[in-house]
């Protein structure tokens, strides 16, 4: 609330301010820097399972074959999150897809998924 239009749209690259009294490190920031890693270091294993499970059913292989395909798999899609996290310059981008899709999914399709398995 002190810096209002000094804020950039990613708040985690900003530049403290000389008016805040925090001084040159602003250890709240630097706190909430390590937890959001911490919070995708635990999410990306829970995220690559499903993931990697629908593309073994989208493209028909066979989910019983060996550990090669599972390794494979997984390789691929940390592959493809890495290229496309280097390929895009600016995280508001897909900040703004993201929170697009997902309003429009919250307002839409969970209310009648809802319903349904309520009825």
């Amino acid at each position: 609330m002190s810096t209002l239009d000094g804020t950039p749209s990613v708040f985690i690259s900003r530049i403290v301010p000389s008016n805040v009294s925090v001084g040159p490190n602003d250890i709240f920031m630097t706190i909430a820097k390590i937890a959001m890693s911490l919070n995708l270091l635990f999410v990306l294993p829970i995220n690559l399972n499903p993931c990697r499970l629908q593309l073994i059913i989208l493209l028909k292989m066979d989910k019983n074959k060996s550990n090669v395909l599972h390794y494979t798999m997984t390789a691929a899609i940390v592959a493809a999150s890495a290229i496309v996290a280097m390929l895009v310059p600016d995280i508001t981008v897909i900040f703004g897809i993201l929170g697009g899709f997902f309003a429009t999914m919250l307002t839409y399709l969970f209310p009648g998924t809802i319903k349904i398995f309520i009825c």
